[in-house]
């Protein structure tokens, strides 16, 4: 590839680009993913200030524990809310528009937001901090684009044998992970 070639496929690219961010599909996927947060942030805040499980904290008594943990969960209100608006609105979006790849970038935010947010309230080890920072989040981002499957495929493919024994990269991680 010399250089007029990469510098012709780069104008392409760019044009390709600028023509995509133009079209009245990405617009109307952005009305939609701004509707969808904006009702996820309304119902969480109702729900916040509306309900006595998350307006203060509890009292111990009955069921202290559980209603402590609903209590700390309602941080992650907004989060949860904006992952299920998401994920309806991608379904919207595929309907009305035959395309959601704008929705599915925000509902990939969203989830990353949520784990992220659950990982700091709730979790405080260190070790199981990393793991999910590191294998569960990407993870999560392939599932919601749908690059999960090719991505597994792809690593069972590189093997390696040694005598009668095969050896994927994925079987690798996964005992790696697992075991």
């Amino acid at each position: 590839m010399d250089k007029n070639s990469l510098i012709e496929w780069f104008n392409q690219l760019v044009d390709q680009t600028l023509e995509q961010l133009s079209s009245p599909p990405f617009f109307s996927q952005l009305g939609l993913l701004v509707l969808a947060l904006i009702v996820a942030l309304t119902l969480s805040s109702l729900l916040k200030h509306r309900s006595p499980l998350f307006r203060k904290p509890p009292e111990p008594g009955a069921v202290y524990t559980l209603r402590r943990i609903l209590y700390q969960f309602g941080e992650q209100l907004f989060p949860l809310f904006a992952v299920l608006g998401l994920s309806i609105t991608v379904q919207l979006s595929e309907q009305l528009l035959k395309q959601s790849w704008l929705v599915r970038l925000g509902e990939s935010l969203a989830v990353i937001f949520l784990i992220y947010t659950l990982l700091t309230r709730f979790i405080h080890n260190p070790m199981v901090k990393g793991t999910i920072k590191w294998i569960a989040i990407p993870v999560a981002i392939l599932q919601i684009f749908g690059w999960l499957g090719q991505v597994v495929d792809y690593l069972e493919s590189l093997k390696v044998e040694i005598g009668n024994i095969e050896f994927s990269a994925y079987g690798i991680i996964r005992v790696t992970l697992f075991g």
